[in-house]
């Protein structure tokens, strides 16, 4: 057996054991990361950390944490970081957007009370500087020319080189984008939990599309952020090969290109390992730089959905528990809906529910996650949640709309 051999035998049962290890059929626990854009009420501007002409959100912030007892610190990018009582953390992405990530909570009731807390202190903190937010898959208003990266880490920077070097979909992700990700534990079979998630990410995209104006225009994409994602890297984004089960996965792997420091060209991470220098460190950093619609990390990491006003929080998470923690909802889902391409993943940014392919894929996954939640009722999923998912779905998407035709109306100071 040859060295880059033995890595990649190496690799392929960290794959299995670690990044695809069953849970526990017991375990129902929900996380969820939302990112916040704030801005300059009577303008829209993106608000930094720090101004240039000083204030910035960053002095709010830690006058909350001061107040509520945060606790404050560095994240492993190297940003500002708040640790809160409940395990919740507040921290920032590279363009200056607020991201508020929970605590695992023990049911969809717990997890919205959380971000209700977290979520409705930052927001008090910027509202008592004279700040809103947008909750908007990307900013609005914001021209890429003046966006910036206003965290110069080293991490951001390097990734910022990568993608800079391909085109500006990158940039623009990293200045510019908000997203809402649902985090969801593993279960005794990880592979179908995956593989029906994967197969509904189309029609997650569309039922939460909410970024269709960039620059003050309309994009011609109900999700103008997933369009960013389609184009950033399509080596490193995507389905993940989730079809394949984990062997897949450790394809799309190999073959994404690394993202390095330095002059050098980029490579697929498989030249690493035939050269025999894939060490564990090596491995782990290239594995965080990949962004599938939904991602294993021994649990899974569902990110195809835009940003979204408080008020709807429940729905995600109402709708992943009924459709995936439900057994018979997963392993239906699994089963019947269609294997997703790259084809219907960009129709769905793009068109969202007026494509008809991705309308009949919501509307299996909504049926599904509806029979699935009125059967956890009592468990992880309340009465009242899913009668929230009943509202958004008869409201909305219903009738071929998603949040991008609505106000935003996050901010404290009113709707962008």
């Amino acid at each position: 057996m040859t060295q880059g051999t033995a890595a990649a035998e190496a690799l392929r049962r960290d794959v299995l054991g670690r990044i695809f290890a069953p849970g526990s059929a017991r375990a129902m626990r929900m996380g969820m990361e939302v990112e916040l854009i704030p801005v300059e009420p009577s303008t829209g501007r993106l608000v930094a950390p720090h101004e240039p002409e000083g204030g910035g959100t960053l002095p709010l912030l830690r006058g909350a944490a001061r107040s509520r007892g945060w606790g404050e610190g560095v994240s492993y990018a190297g940003s500002p970081r708040f640790d809160l009582p409940d395990g919740s953390h507040v921290t920032y992405e590279p363009g200056g957007q607020i991201e508020i990530s929970s605590a695992p909570a023990a049911d969809v009731d717990a997890l919205v009370a959380s971000l209700e807390h977290s979520v409705g202190a930052v927001l008090e903190a910027l509202d008592g500087g004279g700040l809103a937010v947008c909750t908007r898959g990307i900013d609005p208003l914001g021209r890429e020319a003046d966006a910036r990266l206003v965290l110069d880490t080293p991490r951001y920077r390097t990734m910022d080189r990568h993608f800079g070097a391909l085109g500006p979909w990158g940039r623009r992700m990293m200045r510019q984008t908000a997203a809402l990700h649902v985090n969801l534990d593993p279960g005794p079979r990880p592979l179908e939990r995956w593989r029906a998630a994967t197969r509904a990410a189309p029609a997650l995209v569309a039922l939460f599309a909410n970024s269709p104006r960039y620059e003050g225009r309309e994009t011609g994409h109900r999700s103008f952020r997933a369009a960013q994602w389609r184009r950033l890297d399509p080596s490193r984004t995507g389905l993940g090969r989730a079809e394949e089960g984990p062997d897949g996965y450790l394809e799309f792997a190999l073959t994404a290109l690394e993202i390095v420091e330095g002059p050098e060209a980029p490579r697929p991470f498989r030249a690493r390992v035939e050269a025999g220098c894939a060490d564990e460190a090596a491995w782990r950093r290239h594995l965080s730089t990949l962004f599938p619609e939904v991602r294993p990390r021994g649990y899974l990491e569902v990110r195809c959905l835009d940003a979204l006003p408080p008020h709807w929080y429940v729905v995600p998470a109402t709708l992943l528990a009924g459709l995936l923690y439900d057994d018979d909802a997963c392993r239906e889902a699994a089963e019947t809906l269609p294997p997703c391409d790259d084809d219907l993943l960009e129709t769905a940014g793009r068109e969202g529910l007026a494509a008809p392919a991705v309308r009949r894929t919501a509307d299996a996954v909504v049926t599904l996650a509806l029979d699935g939640a009125r059967r956890l009722e009592g468990s992880c999923v309340s009465g009242w949640a899913r009668e929230a998912l009943e509202h958004f779905t008869s409201s909305l998407s219903a009738v071929g709309r998603d949040p991008g035709h609505t106000s935003d109306g996050a901010g404290p100071r009113g709707a962008l």
